[in-house]
């Protein structure tokens, strides 16, 4: 290959793998930090199970709790789960309780194929899914705060449909 052509596929490769770095490594357990401005993405990617979530740029994060556990952790909120994430609601008003918008776990698609096969109802829907994972969400309970108050706005405004989870947590193809 000529060497203005090795450059030019060169130039490209690197502006291709800038957004990526931009992706940061899901931790195995804690909280998420996010830019509450906008300026910069809310994305972190498990490479263990595939898991990538990406928190829409417009949420108030100040508002928010991302938090994730993984292995052990992750199974005592839900049996065989690999990963599990929650995304908590934190009121302006002190007295108000925080509240979770939605929980999901990554279960192996056996385990998965397993749960929503037997009677009684599933821990949560399928949002996401891969050959061998699937991405299980929960959403939270309903609004806990006085009518029309700003926290009820704002947790009714925030609380995503089953659509938007399955945009915000997703799997890698498996290969």
């Amino acid at each position: 290959m000529p060497a203005r052509l090795q450059a030019a596929a060169l130039g490209l490769l690197v502006c291709a793998a800038t957004p990526a770095a931009a992706v940061e490594a899901l931790p195995v357990s804690g909280e998420l930090g996010c830019d509450d401005y906008g300026v910069a993405a809310c994305e972190y990617f498990d490479p263990a199970s595939g898991l990538r979530v990406k928190l829409p740029l417009d949420w108030p994060m100040r508002l928010l709790r991302v938090s994730t556990e993984t292995g052990p952790a992750a199974g005592v909120r839900q049996p065989h789960a690999e990963r599990w994430v929650v995304i908590d609601y934190l009121p302006e008003e002190p007295a108000n309780p925080e509240v979770s918008l939605f929980q999901a776990v990554v279960l192996p698609r056996p385990v998965w194929q397993r749960l929503s096969a037997q009677p009684g109802p599933a821990p949560g829907i399928e949002v996401a899914t891969s050959r061998t994972r699937a991405v299980v969400a929960s959403r939270g309970q309903v609004n806990p705060y006085p009518p029309d108050s700003r926290d009820a706005q704002i947790f009714e405004a925030l609380v995503p449909s089953l659509e938007e989870i399955s945009l915000i947590l997703t799997l890698r193809p498996d290969r």
